[in-house]
Parts: structure tokens; sequence; C-alpha cells
């Protein structure tokens, strides 16, 4: 039976979450990041959201990646090369592919977001 999109972000969203949360150290901060990672790309746009995670601490680069490996399960951008090369496909992509990034960026980040509240109570 066919999966719809927002089936797939949730699968995708609590595989991520989980694995995050098995990772000593890294939850506290991985879920942190959760909470204002939307937030972040909406007021400073998703390429720039994504730099601030990566740099910000292990917890929010994991963050980060989990985004960009989401936008690669979407054929937005290829899983190869290292996070920079990600971002450079990103930064290439015409007006409607990188809204469309966005828009499936900030879907997948409310669905962590959602996963890891329920996993912290």
């Amino acid at each position: 039976m066919p999966h719809t999109t927002d089936q797939l972000r949730a699968a995708f969203a609590y595989q991520h979450v989980q694995e995050a949360a098995g990772q000593r150290g890294l939850w506290e901060k991985y879920e942190k990041a959760s909470r204002s990672a939307s937030a972040l790309a909406m007021g400073n746009g998703l390429m720039q959201a994504l730099l601030f995670l990566k740099d910000k601490d292990e917890g929010a680069g994991q963050l980060a990646e989990h985004v960009l490996a989401w936008l690669a399960n979407q054929s937005l951008v290829t899983g190869e090369g290292d996070f920079s090369a990600r971002l450079q496909q990103l930064a290439a992509a015409d007006a409607e592919q990188f809204l469309h990034a966005t828009q499936e960026a900030l879907e997948i980040l409310k669905w962590i977001k959602q996963f890891a509240r329920a996993h912290g109570e």
C-alpha cells in the first residue's frame, strides 16, 4: 500500500530521533536544537540555518545532517559529498527547487520536533 509523503516524513523523523536519543551527550543538544530549528530557518533562511546548526554543537550538527538526509531522500540534493558540497547544491538550485527544499526542510523539522518532544516526556 502506498504511503503519503507525510507518513514517509513521520517514519524518517521517528527513526532519526530514536537514533539521536540513543547517543549519550548528543541527545540533549539535538532535542534543544529541534525546538528552535524551524524558527531559525524561517527567520534566516534554510542555508543559514543549516550552517548555524552544523557549527553550533554535535547535537545541532546531527540535526542539520538529518535535514540534509531528508532532502536527499526527496532528491532535492544528492546524498553524496560532504556538508559543504550539499549546501552548494542548494545554492545552485533554481528558485522553485530552493523553495521546495525549504518547505520540505520545515516539514521534516516539524516532525522531528514533535518526536523529540514526545521522547523527552
